[in-house]
Order: C-alpha cells, then structure tokens, then sequence
C-alpha cells in the first residue's frame, strides 16, 4: 500500500534545482555574524507542503481569494501535526527561495495564508515561455519513488509528477491518519450518507481517464494560446499576461489533479468523502472536481444534474422568514420583495439593474456583498443598501462580530436540507442521488420523481416553490408538477 500525491513536473524540477544550488536551513540569520545551522530535512516534507497549496481543494483544504489568487490558510497547529515542529524551517525556505508567498497578517487566534507561486514559469520581454531544467532522479536518501506522467505530443509543459509515498515514509502515518480519521467519521453519519449514498457514490465515479487528461491538456493550450493572441494584439499587457497565466495553470493543475486522483482512489487512498466542519456540507471528489470534467464520468450522458437556482439568494430567504414575525413592516415589505424576485429566480438581474452591471459582474458583487467584512467594499454596499437597507442591515449585523458567519449559516441551510431531507428522501425512494452541495446527480429515468422531491423540501423550507434547473434549462415555479 502507497500513497500519492500529484505535483507539476516544472515545479518539481525548479524546486530540486534550488536544492542542489542553495540547502535548508534551521536557524533565522539577522546578522553577519550568525552561523548557519543547516537542517535536516526530509524532501518529502516539502512534497507535502506543495501538494497542499498547489491543490486544497483535492487535499480537503479551504481557500480564500485575494486580489485574484488562491491563499490557502494553514495553522500552526496543524502545520506541527502534518509537518513537525520545525515546519517553519520548511515554510520560510520555500518562502525565501519564490516558491510561496504569504499574506503576512497573523492576528491572534488566526492563522497565515500561503499561495503557491508559479515560479517555475520564466518570462521574457516578447513572450511567455516555460523554463525548462534537468530531469527528477530518484534519490535512495528518500523513501519516495518519482515517476513523470507525460506525453510528448502535449508538450513538457503538461506533464504531471506522481510522487508515491511508500509506508517507511514519516509522511505516510500522517496521510494515512488522515484519511482513516474521514473513515472513522464516515461511520457516524446518517445510514442513507454512510451505506447507500457512499456504495453508490465509489461504483459510480469512475472517469474516462483518457479523455479526461486529453480534455485538460487542450483546455490548458487552447486557454494560452487565447491569452497570448490577446497579447500579441495588444488587447492586454504583460503584467496581466503573467497574471491570467499563473491563474490559468494554477486551474489546469487543479484539474489534472482530480483526474489523477480517480484513477485507483481505494489503492491510493485518495477517495474524499468528509462531511466536517460548521457548514456540514458532503465534501467528495466531485464537489471538488471542476464542473467542465463532469461529463467525463462514465455513464454521465445517462445521468440528469438538478440544482436550485441562485441558491444562496434563496437560501436567504429561510433566515428572513423566521425573522418576519417579529420584523418591522419595512422589514416585512423588504422580506416579501426579496422573497418574490429570488423564489421566482430573478435575484441577478436585480443585481444587474442596481449596479449597472452584466450578470456575471453581479453575481461577483452579490458575493463580495454577502461575504466580505463589513468594513470591505463599502462603494459597492452602499449602492446595494439604497436599494435593500433592510436587507443589507440583517447581513451586516450577522456579520458583526464573525463575518463568516453568514455565509456558514447559508451552507448550513444548504446541507440541512440538500443532504439531510432531499438526499434521504431519494434514497428512501430508491434513488441513488450523487450530491453536489445546492445540486444532485440521478438516473435520467429518475429525473421527474427527484425534480417533484427537491421541490417538495424546498417548499417545506422556503414556503414556495424554487426555479429549479435540469441539465442547464430553468423549470419556473408557475409549470411546476
């Protein structure tokens, strides 16, 4: 038995350049006259630490988005538990050496964000092109065995480092706990979570892993190639260049990574099947994976998606009713306008009227709104509170003293219903839903009975009837049954 993790051949091979060139070491110099004391180092610790920021998600990590990139937040406390206590020798060289970067704000009781650099990518004054350097060798001072996933025609670019993690490895237990305590949770769920929606959840997510790696490689080309035709044109410059890359590579690894992942998830132990934290949300190997490779699952042209349309919106619209009874008559005129523009699906082009705005533009400032701190984005809330200032106050006040707050509580309402009623009642009708946090995947010939279902617990919840979409069409309250 092994474990794996996936790793960008450019990056491996930069940071095992940097190695040779400039070693680890254990101590902070803040002078000349400070000796180096070198550390001791275990390479696949680094491994793991660039496994985690360059996939979170496929790892079962959170993320945050500042200013366009993906920081991942890591505690002290869970760095010394996956790490060792010297994780912050481990941090501050892939720090120094341009391969992560941090926020740098620690306040007490939270934790730093890392992103993963794309360093590994050089630059010149004409064009974008990688750097190439010396093949990984596989060194007997590790307890790693490194084989590179290639294919010539795609170009080096492409290709993906599978880094097996053998059992004599410090890293194993670590991963191996990990994985058996999201086993050992698995037992304490619901019966219809645990046994039917779990059996059927690992026969059912089987990829067509050939086409889905093709797709990747082509998404990856044809996405650089719009990029650098924009820059030739000089529809952009270079600083954004850089910047749509490293994002655009950062996304095709995410990609790669969850294909990787389903090619021998029980032999690898890289099933992910969690449900933990305040949200309560089912997190899977397909909550995690990119919509585009859905299609990739074996059988998916026989399978309908199901979702609630502007599902936070109408989610919302739980919160405001429970607060109706006692709210002021503004309050209760405001609730009842929300709850017919979001019920009858509508909510963004509201959005789009308030800002003047196309509709993906409001659904980003709809997020910014509800899940930024009160004192972020105070031009763009201002604009939504003359509009909704009711509204805008029961948000704001939610999030006064944590302004995670509201959005956990809307996850919450989410799971409550998605996976504890809805899910439950499919499997107590004999249909085996695939769930998808506002979403669930059934047999097409399932499709009516899940539709009647959904709409049945959202009524129960929400007092009414939600646009639903299947398979991308809107089914409206009013040709609901």
């Amino acid at each position: 038995m092994s474990l794996k993790l996936f790793l960008p051949q450019l990056l491996l091979e930069r940071f095992h350049d940097r190695l040779d060139d400039i070693k680890p070491i254990k101590n902070i110099i803040k002078s000349w006259d400070d000796e180096l004391v070198p550390l001791e180092y275990k390479v696949e610790k680094f491994y793991l630490l660039l496994a985690i920021l360059f996939d979170p998600k496929g790892n079962g990590y959170n993320e945050k988005n500042i200013n366009g990139f993906t920081f991942v937040p890591l505690s002290s406390e869970h760095l010394t538990d996956i790490i060792g206590n010297d994780y912050a020798s481990y941090l501050r060289y892939l720090q120094n050496q341009g391969f992560v970067l941090s926020d740098n704000n620690y306040l007490a009781n939270k934790c730093r964000y890392y992103h993963l650099y794309n360093s590994y990518i050089d630059y010149n004054s004409n064009s974008v092109f990688y750097c190439y350097i010396d093949e990984v060798n596989n060194t007997s001072k590790s307890p790693i065995n490194i084989s590179i996933i290639t294919d010539n025609k795609k170009g080096k670019e492409s290709n993906c480092v599978e880094v097996t993690i053998t059992p004599n490895s410090s890293l194993f237990k670590s991963k191996k706990k990990k994985y058996d305590l999201q086993t050992d949770r698995k037992k304490k769920l619901a019966k219809h979570i645990k046994t039917d929606m779990w059996k059927h959840y690992t026969k059912t997510m089987v990829l067509d892993i050939e086409r889905a790696e093709k797709y990747c490689y082509d998404y990856l080309r044809q996405c650089t190639e719009v990029l650098e035709r924009k820059y030739r044109k000089k529809e952009i410059d270079r600083n954004t260049l850089i910047k749509a890359k490293a994002i655009l590579q950062n996304k095709y690894l995410n990609r790669i990574s969850s294909v990787n992942n389903l090619k021998n998830p029980k032999k690898d132990k890289s099933w992910l099947y969690s449900r933990k934290g305040k949200n309560r949300r089912l997190n899977t190997n397909l909550t995690m994976m990119a919509s585009d490779l859905r299609p990739f699952i074996v059988g998916y042209e026989k399978m309908s998606y199901l979702d609630l349309s502007n599902s936070q919106p109408v989610l919302f619209n739980v919160t405001l009713q429970q607060l109706k009874e006692k709210a002021s008559e503004t309050l209760k005129m405001e609730i009842d306008r929300y709850f017919d523009i979001t019920i009858n699906g509508r909510w963004y082009e509201e959005l789009c009227d308030i800002f003047k705005c196309d509709r993906e533009t409001a659904k980003k400032n709809w997020m910014l709104i509800a899940y930024s701190k009160n004192d972020e984005c105070l031009r763009l809330k201002s604009k939504f509170k003359r509009s909704f200032p009711e509204i805008y106050a029961v948000i704001e006040l939610q999030k006064q003293v944590d302004y995670t707050k509201f959005s956990i509580g809307l996850q919450k309402i989410e799971s409550q219903i998605f996976i504890d009623v809805i899910c439950k009642r499919l499997v107590e009708s004999d249909i085996l839903p695939l769930s998808i946090h506002d979403g669930v995947l059934v047999d097409k010939n399932d499709t009516e009975k899940t539709y009647q279902i959904m709409t049945d617990a959202l009524s129960e919840y929400i007092g009414a009837v939600p646009v639903i979409d299947i398979n991308g069409l809107k089914r409206y309250p009013m040709i609901a049954g």
